[in-house]
């Protein structure tokens, strides 16, 4: 079993192990310019999915309870410089939180449940 603290152990070496299917990123990039933003994903890790939408312009909000898997999505942000859309990140359980802003299209990608 694994337990929240792990992740943010694991956090550094997730995206060696976990690269995602292929076109997966593809796939839910699809799906949010057809519905244009912003976009809510939930379980956003370390920001594959979240940082590829914002590439495209499109306005993301991230959810996910590691603290080490946020602060690896805000490495790799900042690595990749200015972004024409725009990322919110929030610390949370996604069983338990609360957001007002309305979203056309909410994803959680494979192994959100992992």
């Amino acid at each position: 079993m694994i337990f929240m603290a792990d992740f943010d152990v694991w956090a550094a070496y997730y995206d060696l192990v976990h690269k995602g299917l292929p076109g997966e990123a593809e796939f839910y990039l699809g799906q949010a310019v057809k519905r244009g933003g912003p976009v809510l994903e939930v379980g956003c890790g370390t920001g594959r999915i979240a940082i590829s939408m914002a590439m495209s312009g499109l306005d993301v909000t991230g959810i996910d309870n590691s603290a080490g898997m946020l602060a690896l999505c805000r490495e790799k942000m900042a690595a990749v410089g200015a972004l024409p859309g725009n990322i919110a990140l929030i610390e949370a359980d996604m069983r338990r939180f609360s957001i007002k802003r309305k979203f056309p299209l909410i994803v959680m990608v494979y192994r959100t449940f992992m």
